[in-house]
């Protein structure tokens, strides 16, 4: 399953988020410049405990350098996100 469209989401200026998809346990973290990074779920308890409507509900933050998923109260840096990437 796709995550939300990045249109969705208001961003920050400096966001170097683009899109963000979830498929078999896995997070792949899009990047405005075309990389991609896949993350397991299985790092993170509470994206791993979620339901798809409640991953798929997730905003960058204000600076541009995070992501947020209010319905499950979790937020991550997308820098430690690409460093976590496999």
């Amino acid at each position: 399953m796709r995550g939300m469209n990045i249109s969705d989401h208001k961003l920050g200026n400096n966001s170097i988020l683009k899109d963000i998809e979830f498929v078999a346990g896995k997070m792949t973290i899009i990047l405005r410049d075309g990389n991609s990074f896949q993350i397991s779920l299985s790092k993170y308890p509470k994206l791993a405990s979620a339901n798809i409507s409640e991953l798929q509900q997730w905003e960058v933050s204000a600076a541009g350098k995070g992501i947020y998923w209010s319905e499950i109260d979790e937020d991550l840096s997308i820098s430690g996100l690409i460093r976590d990437a496999n």
